[in-house]
């Protein structure tokens, strides 16, 4: 998987009571692009 989902390494928590889920606040992901570059990815709202 490319995005891993293990306990402090997601990019959101989910609240099983209410079946949201909310980013986790300056959590940034860094993609490498097919050309060799790098970008990077913050979700601010799902």
């Amino acid at each position: 998987m490319a995005i891993k989902n293990a306990p402090g390494m997601g990019w959101y928590k989910y609240d099983y009571a209410s079946d949201l889920i909310t980013p986790i606040p300056g959590k940034v992901i860094i993609i490498r692009t097919s050309n060799g570059k790098y970008a990077k990815l913050q979700i601010l709202n799902y």
